[in-house]
């Protein structure tokens, strides 16, 4: 929910400048701005990398709205960022001409770094890294030097520079960010993690494994050091650490991660340690999810209890695992969900109905289907990023499963069929 409504913050405030451009384009009329080869591949660059790292944006902005000191340079701060999306946004090149750059967004970025407000110092590090100029590393270094103690307020500049030096591909800076990993702020030590991850630094894999077992506070939730390793490429040298985190009962993003990062690896070795979730309090749906990707066949029986869980999540969840372990005798007890109110909990179950090839109630299982007119079927958010691969493997199965069910039907009894792209 938090990312959705910051991608509408971010939607909104391009649409805005957008608006004003259009307007001030309409009094002065057009304008015709040369662009030089130059100028225009490095348009094409910039643009490139605004898409390849625009969902780290959204967290970008929730940290700069929520940790600022200064509400006039959070306003400056967030103004350049419409600009330069803007321009970006652009299809013509020579907008960025128009609006002084890329040049001149560096240097107002540099300017910005300067600001007394030090998370939008570090915003404006992030923004400086993101347009990929080596050039400004050193001075985006500096912030690793901040003060890091702020009366009242969570302080996030030197973990934000950390984080723009991993974008910069900044590998000389690695030993000073490594440093942050023993600091006692959050965001040192997240922004570290994600630096080190970027920089492929594996000689502080241990520093950064280190990290997961922290009991400490919203430590113990962070689930930053579990991507990092999975970034790093060296997550399969941590499995033991991974299902140390699950003997804890907790509802934590961190506990998650870890379960699905034995499913990511195929440990089914701790099958075991993820299927002890399915008696807490919580995660259960997503340790089903967890042991279904795992192949877990001998926990079917726990997970079938979440068709009847309180939590209608828990419910969806474990149709979805139940369909993707192939657990065709509880074809009947899915069935039922697809009466339920939630329409979630209907596609879950209807979902698990068509991996299964439960041509009985295929009629049924088509129209609720039917319901999700947009998006796959499966995809990673229905499990957590680092799963992608194994979520299109699901999308792929289903889709077939779909086909031949659709096929099953008697012609006339056919809904007609409905393109999701």
């Amino acid at each position: 929910m938090k990312h959705f409504l910051i991608l509408l913050l971010l939607i909104s405030a391009i649409t805005s400048a957008s608006a004003s451009f259009g307007q001030d384009r309409v009094k002065r009329g057009p304008v015709v701005v040369a662009i030089s080869e130059r100028e225009r591949e490095e348009w094409r660059q910039i643009k490139h990398r605004f898409k390849e790292h625009w969902p780290y944006m959204s967290g970008w902005i929730w940290t700069l709205v929520h940790n600022y000191a200064s509400k006039t340079e959070m306003d400056v701060a967030l103004g350049l960022f419409e600009e330069i999306s803007l321009s970006i946004a652009n299809k013509d090149p020579a907008t960025v001409k128009k609006f002084n750059g890329p040049h001149g967004y560096k240097e107002r970025l540099t300017k910005l770094m300067g600001s007394s407000d030090q998370t939008v110092s570090g915003f404006a590090a992030n923004l400086l890294a993101l347009i990929g100029d080596p050039n400004y590393a050193p001075q985006i270094a500096a912030l690793l030097d901040h003060n890091t103690h702020v009366e009242g307020r969570e302080t996030t500049v030197r973990g934000q520079a950390a984080h723009a030096l991993g974008l910069l591909n900044a590998k000389q800076y690695a030993p000073r960010i490594a440093l942050l990993l023993q600091s006692e702020n959050l965001s040192d030590r997240d922004g570290a993690a994600m630096a080190l991850a970027r920089l492929k630094a594996t000689e502080y894999s241990d520093d950064i494994a280190r990290l997961l077992l922290d009991k400490t506070g919203f430590a113990s939730m962070d689930a930053t050091p579990i991507y990092s390793l999975f970034e790093m490429g060296v997550a399969a040298n941590y499995k033991k650490e991974f299902a140390e985190i699950l003997v804890k009962e907790s509802s934590d993003d961190r506990t998650v991660a870890a379960a699905y990062a034995i499913a990511r690896l195929g440990a089914t070795e701790h099958s075991p340690d993820v299927a002890r979730l399915l008696k807490s309090n919580y995660s259960k749906g997503e340790a089903a999810k967890a042991l279904a990707l795992l192949g877990a066949k001998e926990s079917i029986p726990e997970i079938a209890l979440l068709l009847e869980d309180q939590n209608s999540f828990n419910r969806e969840d474990g149709a979805i695992a139940l369909g993707v372990l192939g657990a065709r005798d509880q074809i009947p007890a899915i069935a039922k969900l697809m009466k339920e109110k939630e329409i979630w909990v209907q596609l879950g179950a209807a979902f698990a109905l068509v991996l299964l090839e439960a041509n009985e109630y295929a009629k049924s299982a088509l129209q609720v289907v039917a319901k999700q007119k947009s998006g796959a079927y499966f995809s990673s958010e229905d499990f957590i990023p680092l799963l992608e691969e194994q979520a299109a493997e699901v999308e792929r199965r289903f889709r077939v499963m779909l086909k031949k069910m659709r096929a099953s039907q008697p012609a006339r009894a056919r809904s007609p069929s409905r393109r999701r792209r």
